[in-house]
């Protein structure tokens, strides 16, 4: 979203939060269930803070109109199943240091911007 350069990571299996340095503890103490996600278009792993915090996003964030209705409750955003804890892992990711997200939001978020666009 910025061209800024990647670099690469470890990082917890939540699309969102899993960039933070907390959240590979908070993995390795199970202190999170995660989910698979449709998000506007893209599948995503969140974690079960991020599911629910997903709500508080700015609706234009993801090229949707002023006052649109952002996670639950909105169109284009629904669990599809849980992730048993046993298909899960720390892994390696890219990750933008300027816009604090791993690729794998930065292309949700675009794929989302560019089919919301009004």
């Amino acid at each position: 979203m910025c061209y800024e350069t990647l670099e690469i990571r470890d990082v917890a299996p939540c699309d969102d939060c899993g960039w933070l340095p907390e959240e590979l503890e908070h993995f390795q103490n199970q202190e999170h269930t995660y989910g698979e996600f449709e998000v506007y278009g893209t599948k995503l792993v969140l974690c079960n803070f991020c599911e629910v915090d997903f709500s508080s996003d700015d609706p234009k964030y993801w090229g949707l109109p002023p006052r649109s209705r952002v996670g639950y409750g909105s169109e284009g955003f629904r669990k599809l199943s849980e992730i048993p804890s046993s298909k899960l892992a720390i892994s390696k990711s890219f990750f933008c240091q300027h816009c604090r997200l791993r690729l794998t939001m930065i292309e949700a978020v675009m794929k989302a911007r560019k089919k919301n666009v009004t």
